[in-house]
């Protein structure tokens, strides 16, 4: 299987090593992003707990870029703030 990314005949198509947890697509290490997350058990009426032991998850770049867009819209931050250097 070679990457989704790669495929767009402009390069050099690579090996796909994981696969994207949201869309499914085939990515290679250059196109894939890791992150770590903290997940949670559930408990009781509604209570909530963190597992000791953070998570991996591989998203393709189009899917992190939206997903962190979507965490800093959730949280209210613009994401064309200004930055103070």
């Amino acid at each position: 299987m070679t990457c989704w990314d790669c495929q767009d005949g402009l390069g050099e198509q690579r090996a796909a090593a994981a696969v994207c947890t949201h869309c499914g697509a085939a990515v290679c290490p250059t196109h894939a992003v890791q992150r770590t997350v903290q997940l949670t058990a559930a408990f009781g009426l509604g209570g909530q707990a963190p597992v000791d032991t953070p998570s991996r998850v591989i998203r393709c770049r189009i899917c992190d870029a939206a997903e962190q867009d979507r965490h800093l819209t959730t949280h209210g931050r613009s994401r064309h703030a200004t930055r103070k250097n």
